[in-house]
């Protein structure tokens, strides 16, 4: 009986979803609802973390700059005063809260790794709610009540990156908070899941160096327009760690199977999106590695700490939200975690996987974790200060400023149908009414922007 009632609602969902004008990302968050509303096991995968720790303590001593910075190579955590993230459904929070299937179209920007500043770290691990313990006036972060000074957009992809460099650029402008041309601002990227999780179906008409070229116009803009900041460019999760997650149970593969599906392909293809992947990686870094980004005022840093397998070739599900494609909370505070160490590691020795980058064991437990606390003597590392430091998972040490997821039945049948209808066009009415909220609100993107116009120019890599 159950069974049968999923499937009528799978039904009456995709009918709904099918006769009302969706955009593309909220076709594929409502099409994973689907998927597990037609799925016969729902709790194979799922991992309970509500008694897991997010929060640690941070006792770090802080120290200030005697004067504001002119240089972005002499940056220490009290210095930063703004805070902002561009990137998919990962930076947005997306289900990082959620207890339920059904709560997995909500995103938790107060939760989000690199934008979440609800709270505080000692309750949520975030790299504003740290950066909080460093200077309280710290602003841009997001909370339950404001998106801040967080663009991102669940479904987003690379081509998508310049458009909310733009929206950033002027949200910072106008708010009266900041001075624009004085304050130090930190910017955090991560987006591409969405276009290597579908890559092998759309290959032709996206390459790894389409999407570097989407990058660099993003770039490009941010270092023409945003003075004082330093930028994170977080790499793709490795689609081998998300093809292992794909094989979690049925829940986790009918996602995957519609929202990634190159990962459920078989290990050829996800070996030639792994292939892709590098191939990009590696034209970011080129990129990077010229020293373009390089100024005194502007500054570009890849953290690697996603990008390889861990050793084992393990994944932990208890960091995983309901849907298996995000995070949860506490996979939002060990990618938070990850970060913040990343950014205090050489460029040449920087952790290129999760596990190790955090040293929280197999587990990634937070019990008995701390923050790691920068000496006076430490900036945030560039390209410029990087020198000799050394990174491994017993020891981290970092650059100073010399070194450096029957009838009865059948009425029974009925009105639970009809429930699960309104229920239904509930979520769906809620989705709309979110973006359409989001377009009141001022947070599309900005109209007559050179990056909106088809005749745009770009620079081709290969």
């Amino acid at each position: 009986m159950a069974t049968m009632l999923k499937c009528v609602l799978f039904a009456i969902l995709m009918v709904e979803v099918h006769s009302i004008s969706l955009e593309n990302a909220d076709k594929n968050m409502i099409n994973r609802l689907a998927e597990y509303i037609s799925s016969e096991d729902c709790d194979d995968s799922r991992v309970d973390t509500s008694s897991e720790p997010t929060g640690v303590p941070c006792n770090c001593e802080v120290f200030k700059s005697d004067k504001i910075p002119t240089s972005v190579h002499e940056l220490r955590p009290s210095d930063i005063k703004v805070i902002g993230a561009i990137g998919d459904g990962i930076t947005a929070g997306s289900s990082a809260g959620s207890d339920s299937i059904l709560d997995t179209l909500t995103e938790y920007r107060d939760l989000s790794f690199s934008a979440g500043g609800q709270d505080n770290v000692e309750t949520i691990v975030t790299l504003p709610n740290i950066l909080k313990k460093f200077n309280p006036s710290l602003v841009g972060f997001s909370t339950e009540r404001s998106i801040g000074l967080n663009v991102a957009e669940t479904g987003a992809r690379l081509n998508e990156l310049a458009c909310q460099a733009a929206e950033l650029i002027d949200m910072m402008k106008s708010d009266k908070r900041i001075n624009y041309e004085q304050d130090w601002k930190m910017v955090t990227i991560l987006v591409g899941g969405n276009d290597f999780c579908n890559y092998c179906v759309e290959n032709d008409d996206a390459t790894p160096s389409d999407f570097m070229s989407s990058m660099y116009e993003a770039l490009e803009l941010l270092m023409d327009e945003m003075p004082r900041v330093f930028i994170n460019i977080v790499s793709t999760v490795n689609p081998h760690d998300l093809s292992t997650i794909a094989s979690q149970g049925s829940v986790c593969t009918t996602v995957y199977m519609k929202s990634c599906p190159c990962v459920t392909a078989g290990t050829e293809i996800v070996a030639q999106v792994h292939t892709a992947m590098e191939k990009y990686q590696d034209l970011l870094n080129s990129l990077i590695e010229t020293g373009r980004y390089e100024k005194n005022d502007f500054t570009v840093v890849v953290q690697p700490y996603l990008q390889n397998q861990v050793a084992d070739k393990s994944v932990d599900m208890s960091l995983m939200s309901q849907d298996c494609i995000n995070l949860n909370k506490k996979g939002q505070a060990v990618y938070a975690m990850g970060l913040w160490r990343s950014m205090f590691s050489s460029i040449k020795r920087k952790p290129t996987d999760l596990q190790t980058a955090v040293d929280l064991g197999s587990s990634y437990s937070l019990e008995g974790a701390e923050i790691y606390c920068p000496s006076e003597n430490q900036y945030f590392v560039t390209s410029t200060n990087s020198g000799s430091a050394t990174f491994s998972a017993n020891s981290f040490d970092t650059m100073a400023v010399d070194d450096s997821s029957s009838s009865s039945n059948g009425a029974i049948v009925a009105v639970s149908v009809i429930g699960g209808c309104i229920c239904l066009v509930a979520i769906i009415a809620g989705v709309i009414g979110y973006r359409r909220v989001r377009q009141r609100q001022g947070y599309s993107e900005p109209e007559g922007h050179p990056m909106m116009s088809s005749s745009a120019g770009y620079t081709k890599f290969s």
